[in-house]
């Protein structure tokens, strides 16, 4: 929103009530200023409205140098009243133009750039209540298409309808977003003007007048104009039927765009934005406007795939205006495509937050913290709040009989709140927590009977960096280096497999990438575990990781580093043994209030992490080569040792190392558990998909990856389920390989998945 309206008078919401502002624009002329008014209503006044779905910078680059007005801009002081326009010719009856409605102004004889936009035309105040209001290009540019010649048209633009300098009215509006798309008669897919500039160049000081008149004489002729007279219900003939004696006028679309246009359209900036994700995918009802075409949506989606197929088919290529031939034709459709897809798996369980998060955590937005609120409306997973707890406790309260009843304390606290005041990593740590103790995996697929239910345990690692990485990565800038974590008061028990053993530790990473004698002596003692027929195998997997190694820079040898937690604990207990200990259910989480294995630090971890000796902080400062079994190489943090273990977790490249403690924990009987050692780099990404984590569970590969994860976690020893990696040789060591359960902080998780893969 723009400084220059924060002294406008908005409009009083309700605080109590859900309810918005819908602004209407009085009909008039292209060349006419708009003349709007902006009233609150409730939604249990069931308003009619179109709501608006834009971008807030230009659509096109084209589209910036687009005049707004005539040759001789009119301007007013920010907050500046204005004679009060007489009654529209609509409601009156009468005729004349708006073109003089503004007395106290003045005038400029060239368009010169605003100071703070130089590459983009400026943008006159439109007048709202009677004061000046300063929107940007873009929207004024829709705005003027879809003003009517003959009738009002009431609209909902979040940069007019929302007090964006208001922190605590953004936070209840954003909160309510989903709801007013969904209570929307139509929502507007405002896809950018057209390309009037191309016969008549313009420059950013003095604009061709005949650029203006094409786009005048383009909204005379086409469509959207007729949008206001569509929307109005009209009273039927007595006689006919058509609900309750009502009936719209039929809106007016436009004839099937060429290829070229439609190639176009996908260009445009709106499809790479991320608050368009929820307005395409919530609405009953879409329609897809650019310049003064408009189309139906079910229309457009059926060119849109026409075209996808005709590509992936083969077929000739239109001509692509700005781009080079060589570009491919997929990589322009794919956002708009996504986009669309998205939409019409919109009431499946594909739509659940970390599943849209991963898929468009690529989008652009002015304010990380929208790749969470953004699409939290379009989550079918998720309720949400803006942290007012009336809202909070009317949206826990359940439905029981004919009454309502208060919820237990766990619904309410599932909430996931709106507030940007909170930081990245508060954030973080509630969508993960929320993600983990109050939604299930939307796979049940797998029939072995002891991975029921494990899912979100299995995947969790995979979401939490997901997540981080949708936030920027500054959950890390936020918080302090402290030698040792505090016990974290939340917790989650996340489900690994063993990757392999360390059988030789190798050089430190610089005199592996800097001393050939090193990495000469490093490979000569990899036939000492494995076999000359293995060998080949693991020379080719040295070889592509060097190649990744070679690029990697400070930041990312700073991950591979000793994490000193001693409230992690790794354990080979079954699933179900582990559930009947800490009396949870299998669906469910642990925290470190009711978690006994979390209590407990041994001797071990005591002197490791507590009272380090000279091994525990150990000689090397960086991280160290090392060779495993199941074709184990990585990098590994300073204080790994042979016999440690590498854990790997599902679908990502996280891992860690993890050390056996000999001492046992109370209660666990002959269960080997085992302390954590900090963050490795494994070489190879097999568990890496492209896919997202729900389209991976509803793939035919996801059957038989859980099939191998159900018998990793197999009970071991004689039992037919048990897998020994790749590799294995006996001698090496007498540990068992397999799956295992991490019951770790969620600070510990933030460092062990910052700047995962997946």
């Amino acid at each position: 929103m723009s400084t220059k309206n924060t002294s406008f008078p908005y409009p009083t919401l309700e605080a109590e009530r859900d309810a918005l502002r819908i602004l209407t624009i009085e009909p008039g002329d292209f060349a006419d200023p708009l003349i709007c008014t902006l009233d609150p209503f409730l939604f249990s006044e069931k308003p009619k409205y179109v709501a608006l779905s834009y971008t807030w910078g230009s659509s096109y680059p084209d589209n910036t140098k687009l005049p707004l007005s005539r040759s001789t801009v009119t301007t007013l002081s920010p907050g500046h009243d204005v004679v009060s326009p007489p009654a529209s010719p609509y409601r009156s009856g009468g005729s004349g133009s708006l073109t003089n409605l503004l007395p106290r102004q003045r005038t400029m004889t060239s368009l010169s750039p605003s100071s703070t936009q130089p590459n983009t035309a400026p943008s006159p105040p439109i007048v709202v209540n009677n004061h000046a209001f300063h929107i940007r290009h873009n929207l004024h540019l829709a705005l003027l298409h879809l003003r009517s010649s003959t009738h009002p048209i009431s609209l909902w633009a979040d940069a007019v309808c929302i007090n964006q300098s208001d922190t605590a009215e953004r936070n209840r509006q954003v909160s309510l977003m989903s709801f007013i798309y969904t209570r929307a008669s139509y929502v507007v897919v405002w896809l950018g003007a057209k390309n009037h500039t191309t016969n008549h160049p313009v420059s950013s000081s003095s604009p061709d007048p005949a650029v203006y008149r094409s786009m005048s004489l383009e909204w005379k002729a086409g469509q959207t104009q007729y949008l206001a007279v569509g929307l109005i219900p009209q009273t039927t003939a007595p006689g006919h039927s058509q609900g309750h004696g009502q009936a719209r006028t039929k809106i007016r679309y436009s004839l099937k765009p060429p290829q070229g246009t439609l190639m176009r359209l996908a260009e445009s900036t709106y499809w790479t934005r991320l608050w368009v994700v929820q307005e395409v995918c919530l609405p009953r009802s879409l329609l897809v406007v650019y310049g003064s075409d408009i189309w139906a949506y079910e229309e457009f989606q059926q060119w849109v795939q026409v075209n996808g197929a005709r590509t992936a088919g083969g077929g000739q290529r239109p001509p692509l205006p700005q781009h080079t031939e060589s570009e491919p034709v997929t990589s322009i459709l794919a956002p708009m495509r996504r986009l669309l897809e998205t939409r019409e798996k919109r009431h499946t369980s594909m739509m659940t937050l970390e599943s849209l998060v991963e898929r468009f955590a690529g989008n652009e937005c002015s304010e990380l913290r929208d790749r969470i609120y953004g699409l939290l409306g379009c989550a079918n997973d998720t309720p949400t709040t803006s942290g007012d707890h009336g809202v909070e406790e009317r949206l826990g309260r359940l439905r029981v009989g004919h009454g309502w009843v208060s919820p237990r304390p766990r619904e309410v606290t599932g909430l996931l709140k709106v507030d940007y005041n909170r930081s990245f990593y508060d954030l973080w740590r509630s969508v993960v927590g929320f993600v983990y103790h109050h939604t299930k995996s939307t796979s049940r697929k797998t029939e072995v009977e002891h991975l029921k239910g494990e899912e979100r345990r299995i995947t969790i690692v995979r979401t939490a960096g997901i997540i981080q990485r949708a936030l920027g990565q500054k959950l890390g800038d936020e918080l302090p280096n402290t030698e040792r974590p505090s016990r974290d008061h939340e917790s989650i028990k996340a489900i690994g497999y063993i990757a392999g053993e360390i059988v030789q530790l190798g050089p430190g990473y610089s005199d592996l990438v800097g001393s050939y004698r090193a990495q000469q002596e490093w490979t000569a003692c990899w036939d000492q575990f494995y076999d000359s027929e293995e060998l080949s195998k693991l020379r080719q997997m040295d070889e592509e990781y060097m190649v990744e190694a070679l690029d990697y820079e400070e930041e990312d040898l700073g991950r591979i580093r000793n994490i000193p937690d001693p409230f992690v604990i790794g354990s080979r207990v079954p699933a179900e043994r582990a559930e009947t200990m800490e009396g949870l259910t299998p669906a469910g989480g642990t925290t470190r209030s009711n978690s006994g294995l979390s209590h407990f630090i041994s001797s071990e971890q005591e002197s490791f992490y507590v009272a380090p000796n000279e091994e525990g902080r150990h000689i090397d400062t960086e991280a160290r080569i090392c060779l495993g079994t199941g074709y184990l190489i990585a990098l590994v943090p300073p204080a790994a040792r042979v016999g440690d273990i590498v854990v790997r977790f599902w679908n990502c490249n996280a891992a860690i190392v993890m050390r056996p403690l000999s001492t046992n924990v109370p209660d666990q009987g002959s269960g080997q558990m085992f302390m954590l050692v900090g963050r490795a780099d494994v070489a190879g990404s097999a568990d890496i998909s492209d896919k997202t984590t729900d389209e991976i569970a509803a793939s035919p590969e996801h059957d038989a990856h859980f099939e191998q994860c159900a018998a990793l976690l197999g009970p071991g020893g004689d039992d037919a389920s048990y897998i020994c990696p790749a590799g294995y040789r006996e001698g090496c060591s007498q540990k068992e390989l397999g799956a295992i359960y991490v019951d770790m902080g969620l600070r510990t998780l933030q460092m062990i998945t910052a700047n995962v893969e997946v």
